[in-house]
């Protein structure tokens, strides 16, 4: 059967009724998981998750760099980091309707590459308002939509449970990685050798643009 991807497509057949028999269940209980396909996907929900803690460690030092009033920090943070969650409400739908329009992959493509210029331009801010517009613009990526999507489709009802059972864990793992990442990466001027770059020009002049072109580079 050739696959079209700009339709919804289930590679196995489903029976027509909601209810199945146990003879059923017993013929389709040992249909294998193809991971080699579903690796990439679950890897850019690793991804994701780095992108969205990245910044955790290092927000609040990052805006005090910019001579915002300290009565003003906190709300700047705050709007900062929810600018990525309003732009992702927002356009969940948008990349669902595009996905079946222009078809998954395009869509992937396009929206991925907007996410890895976002993710690398937020370090290099002079104002709040650049790190809110680029995280707002990395919230406009279409991987936690057309993730789902892909691994509906690739699956089979019989282990479909178990793979987005692992879907959340590795969400957390992505948290953990970027945090950790955020911290060790940031405001390394003067913290590392000289053979190493401690005293470099560029960590001096924006200091938190290492861990987000690390992350693009992901």
């Amino acid at each position: 059967m050739e696959f079209n991807e700009n339709q919804p497509h289930t590679p196995f057949p489903r029976s027509s009724s909601p209810f199945s028999t146990h003879e059923d269940e017993g013929l389709q209980e040992n249909i294998p998981i193809d991971w080699l396909t579903l690796l990439p996907f679950l890897l850019l929900r690793i991804i994701d998750a780095i992108t969205f803690t990245l910044i955790f460690p290092f927000i609040i030092e990052y805006i005090t760099s910019l001579n915002v009033p300290s009565d003003k920090i906190g709300l700047y943070a705050g709007i900062a980091e929810g600018s990525m969650m309003f732009a992702e409400a927002i356009g969940s739908p948008f990349w669902s309707i595009l996905a079946d329009k222009v078809g998954r992959k395009r869509s992937f493509v396009w929206g991925f590459g907007v996410a890895v210029l976002a993710v690398g331009m937020i370090g290099f801010g002079r104002g709040v308002w650049w790190i809110t517009l680029w995280r707002f613009v990395y919230g406009l990526n279409p991987t936690p939509v057309l993730s789902r999507i892909y691994i509906t489709e690739l699956s089979h009802p019989t282990n479909r449970e178990y793979i987005f059972s692992i879907y959340s864990p590795i969400f957390n793992f992505g948290h953990l990685f970027g945090l950790l990442l955020g911290s060790w990466s940031s405001n390394l001027y003067g913290r590392l050798p000289v053979w190493m770059g401690g005293e470099s020009t560029f960590l001096k002049r924006w200091p938190y643009a290492l861990p987000c072109l690390v992350n693009a580079g992901l």
